[in-house]
């Protein structure tokens, strides 16, 4: 059994090493390179050194524990984590060579071993899945607490029974998603929806404490800055010098190296450097066993520390952590709390207080919905092809991947299934909606009621406007599969930014408007380093005097006319059919189907001067659905754009009465 390690296999591993890093250099993608990284770099940990301790705690040597464990299932997942295309490939081969190499490793043994390396392959998503078996990832959700059970006991016990029973339970959940996939999805969602109800009061207690800390920041800064001030900062300033150039010069690496080193020597359990310490734990195994097999062994002593060495030591730490860190972390709060007292409104609204609601009262989820919406739009992600949007999110009533929103699907079926891409702004995406509830998900249900399977991706995002939607198709474009159909409901947000704009005297510009012109415009004011010389929430006006609203209507009307070609031109070149749709508001139907505080008069009164002029001259192939709410007889408005999951069935119904004769000649093989 006793192998010994040949220096010719460490060198193979070195240069395996080394071609996986140059191979990830040559890349140029770091970010997408370094999800997939940690991806591997985790299913090794999980998988491979839970067995390789296993391996230690039956007696097996380290030419059978380390050299294929540590090195050729490791660099075969770090591999993999390089090359999308040929990350099967990589892991089945560094798997498969251990099992090869080393028969000493009973057959059943392995078989753990790479039934454990192919789920966690799986469920860190470092295996590509094929659209048929995208179900056996639901599976592995509930199968992974069985994988890490025998990690665990993998790792603690020896024995091979039990983790062999837990993985091959694990393999069984995994396979029976495949063949019933409806009810383990079913017990996903169950489960997601128990722990966001279980994790919310750490929600609220995170979203409470914000305010408290920036107070108690502030008076210590308060307290602290007229005493430590003139002594810390002078400080801080050597110590910042110093500091970079030990981090540059001798830390990084020194650090690096050091940590490398360790883990290598605690694997191994060997010590480079024997010592007669009688403190230490290490001990050569010469005088306890006449033909060892391990230089050292570890052996419990006594630890023996004067009171005094121990003092010594502990207050030489404490000092250098005082001069490590206090520095930074005194002026780290001090430019926070200066930043929170200059910016932080005086009180933050709590967006989870149940106020009086007529639309969105007795809704299921309201109000905890409105605190996921809150948590959704809290920060902003630049996009080059929309200028911004909206980071993925997984809550109780969101699930949001990849910039896709949770919509309703069809059950599987042998009959025609049509993919459609759905676009638009806060109203298409399904505000104050749960996922299954929003009008995309209800013009699907709507279409499968009638016979009509659609695949629905909603790629809407709160906010844009249609020539952001443009913009983002054409890139999909060229990244995506092809749909068969693209469907664009907007509009409200087109006039709303150019009544904005008319407000600071640009209501002629007809460019291209989002959520983010008002930082944009800061920036060409005012140059890209102004702080604390402009107010953030300061508007900056550039034009001259405010149009008449019609006036308005009619520069919004070009722009969005330009925007529907550019679109319609987008999907012909593709061979990709288009709709579009002018989205219901408020002001276009009766008051009385908005909650009382939904819009004040003004406002009311510009967007009813506006919208006729839009309406009356709507390009022909733009579906005006601004009366689809007028005889729903309830309060459906929470405000001027955002309707109630009541209202969003309304609309997808009226919708999708005028997208089926598209929609059969499309499901029928017709021209696009």
């Amino acid at each position: 059994m006793n192998r010994p390690v040949p220096a010719a296999g460490w060198a193979r591993i070195g240069l395996g090493s080394a071609a996986v890093v140059g191979r990830a250099a040559r890349l140029g993608r770091a970010r997408r390179w370094a999800v997939a990284l940690a991806s591997a770099l985790g299913c090794w940990i999980v998988a491979v050194l839970p067995f390789a301790r296993q391996l230690q705690l039956q007696g097996y040597d380290r030419s059978t524990t380390l050299v294929p464990l540590l090195g050729w299932c490791g660099l075969g997942l770090l591999g993999a984590a390089t090359t999308p295309r040929l990350r099967p490939v990589v892991l089945a081969a560094g798997a498969s060579w251990f099992a090869w190499r080393h028969p000493e490793v009973p057959s059943g043994a392995r078989a753990v071993l790479l039934v454990q390396l192919g789920g966690w392959a799986l469920w860190w998503g470092l295996l590509p899945l094929p659209r048929s078996l995208r179900p056996l990832r639901d599976g592995l959700v509930l199968a992974s607490p069985l994988l890490l059970a025998a990690a665990g006991v993998l790792a603690t016990r020896p024995g091979i029974a039990t983790p062999a029973a837990l993985t091959a339970a694990a393999a069984i959940v995994g396979l029976g998603s495949l063949a019933a996939p409806g009810p383990v999805a079913a017990v996903r969602d169950r489960l997601g929806d128990v722990g966001g109800a279980a994790t919310e009061p750490l929600r609220r207690l995170g979203r409470s404490s914000v305010p408290l800390a920036a107070r108690a920041a502030r008076r210590v800064h308060g307290t602290l800055e007229p005493v430590l001030g003139p002594v810390l900062r002078p400080v801080h300033r050597v110590l910042r010098r110093v500091g970079r150039g030990l981090g540059t010069v001798i830390m990084v690496p020194a650090a690096a190296l050091t940590s490398v080193l360790w883990v290598g020597e605690r694997l191994v359990r060997y010590d480079p450097e024997p010592r007669i310490d009688p403190t230490t734990t290490w001990r050569e195994r010469a005088d306890l066993d006449p033909s060892p097999t391990h230089l050292f062994t570890q052996v419990r002593l006594p630890q023996v520390r004067p009171l005094t060495h121990r003092l010594h030591r502990g207050a030489a730490l404490l000092v250098s952590a005082v001069l490590a860190f206090g520095p930074g972390t005194y002026d780290t709060l001090r430019g926070r709390a200066e930043h929170l007292e200059r910016s932080a409104p005086k009180e933050l609204p709590d967006p989870c207080k149940s106020n009086p609601d007529p639309a969105m009262d007795g809704q299921p989820g309201w109000p905890e919905l409105g605190c996921e919406l809150t948590e959704i739009v809290r920060v902003g992600r630049f996009d080059g092809a929309a200028v911004y949007r909206w980071p993925d999110y997984s809550g109780r009533y969101h699930r949001i991947r990849d910039g896709v929103r949770g919509t309703w699907r069809p059950p599987d079926c042998d009959c025609p299934r049509l993919r459609v891409w759905w676009f638009g702004g806060s109203f298409a995406w399904g505000w104050n909606q749960r996922d299954d509830f929003t009008p995309a998900s209800q013009l699907a249900k709507a279409a499968w009621a009638d016979g009509i399977a659609l695949d629905i991706e909603n790629r809407a995002m709160p906010g844009w406007t249609l020539g952001q939607e443009a913009r983002t198709f054409a890139h999909l474009t060229t990244t995506q599969a092809p749909p068969d159909l693209v469907v664009f409901v907007d509009g409200g947000n087109d006039l709303f930014h150019q009544l904005r704009r008319n407000e600071r005297g640009r209501g002629a510009d007809e460019s291209q408007a989002s959520y983010a012109e008002a930082e944009l415009d800061q920036l060409l004011a005012n140059g890209p380093f102004s702080w604390g010389l402009v107010r953030d929430d300061a508007e900056v006006t550039l034009g001259g005097g405010q149009l008449p609203e019609a006036e308005v209507a009619r520069h919004t009307l070009n722009r969005y006319r330009r925007d529907v070609e550019l679109a319609r031109r987008i999907g012909d070149a593709n061979g990709i059919a288009t709709a579009f749709a002018w989205q219901p508001s408020l002001p276009s139907g009766p008051r009385e189907i908005g909650n009382p505080n939904a819009v004040d008069d003004a406002e009311l009164a510009r967007w009813q001067a506006a919208l006729p002029v839009i309406r009356a001259d709507l390009p022909a192939a733009v579906h005006d659905l601004s009366d689809s709410l007028d005889d729903v007889g309830r309060v459906v408005y929470k405000d001027v754009f955002h309707v109630n999951e009541i209202g969003a069935d309304v609309v997808a119904r009226d919708l999708y009465a005028r997208l089926r004769p598209q929609l059969v000649q499309l499901r029928d093989g017709g021209p696009r």
